[in-house]
């Protein structure tokens, strides 16, 4: 009766160190997976406008990310390794985003580790 108890005993405790195994697996969220996929398949341009969407919030403190948008970016030809920022602005803050356009341009330097952007470009809402 005791070597039953036992088995039993063993056999509850690997299906619980099955249950935590298979676990493991399905922590990482998704973001994680999907940006190790998919950025290898953007090309430079797109991976740079991808970095810059993916962590405005974290590029930018809130005063300057709560009242502006990102666009898009445009390079002037494809070899090109600086771009401009557009931006979409309440018109009440363009003027205060237009005077920011330097910081937020080294904001950007710092958090890439070059200098991409070149100019911002405030388009009002």
């Amino acid at each position: 009766m005791q070597s039953a108890l036992t088995v039993l005993i063993l056999l509850q405790t690997m299906r619980e160190e099955w249950i935590k195994s298979k676990k493991k697996n399905y922590e990482n969220p998704i973001a994680d997976i999907m940006a190790g996929v998919i950025k290898p398949l953007l090309n430079k341009q797109n991976s740079l406008e991808a970095e810059i969407r993916m962590n405005w919030n974290k590029i930018f403190p809130h005063d300057i990310n709560s009242k502006c948008e990102f666009l898009k970016l445009t390079f002037k030809n494809k070899t090109s390794q600086c771009c401009a920022l557009h931006v979409s602005v309440q018109p009440a803050f363009a003027i205060e985003i237009s005077y920011k356009t330097a910081q937020m341009i080294e904001m950007l330097s710092v958090f890439l580790g070059r200098k991409a952007v070149e100019e911002i470009r405030v388009v009002k809402r």
